[in-house]
Parts: C-alpha cells; sequence; structure tokens
C-alpha cells in the first residue's frame, strides 16, 4: 500500500495536509497524525484531481490523535500528485 501524507500547514488548533495515492491498486485507511491537542471539531476533505471521485475517499476516524481518510475504490490511483487536501480546524473561544 502506498498512501502517503505530506503536511501543508500545521498550528496548535489547525493543520492541513495532502493525501496521496501512487498505486490505482490501493484500498484501505491511512492515519495522520494532526498534532492539535484535542479532537478537531471540523473537517474538510477538498478534491484536488478527478481521481478523488474515482477513488472514492472519504473521513473514517477521527480522535484527538488521528485523522483517517479511506480510499474505497481500488481504481483512479497511479498519480504521484496528491489527490485530496485534509483540513483540520478546532474551533476555540472562552465563550463555549
Amino acid at each position: 500500500m502506498a498512501m502517503t501524507s505530506a503536511v501543508v500547514r500545521q498550528g496548535r488548533f489547525s493543520a492541513e495536509f495532502t493525501v496521496i495515492s501512487d498505486n490505482a491498486a490501493d484500498v484501505g485507511e491511512l492515519l495522520i497524525a494532526h498534532g492539535m491537542p484535542v479532537t478537531p471539531d471540523e473537517v474538510v476533505l477538498t478534491p484536488l484531481l478527478v481521481q478523488f471521485y474515482t477513488s472514492t475517499w472519504s473521513l473514517s476516524t477521527l480522535n484527538a490523535i488521528n485523522i483517517g481518510v479511506t480510499k474505497v475504490a481500488g481504481a483512479g490511483g497511479a498519480n504521484a500528485a496528491p489527490q485530496l487536501r485534509v483540513q483540520a480546524v478546532y474551533h476555540h473561544s472562552i465563550q463555549r
């Protein structure tokens, strides 16, 4: 399995990663350590290539340590460019 993530930016309460699947046959979950001190309350998956849709990516795990994205379909890979962007945010406020 050759799914990898790369940090685009990482702060205390927000993080952004890109995800690459360089083998069309890859399926499964990729866990990304987000580095925030809490579980993010918002995660957005943004398509970067049309392969995002044929690979059928989805959010599968969300906790205080990891964000998990799963590639369901063994199609649409074999491209070394990022297929999706994962953005995570914890909206903190003293007014909560």
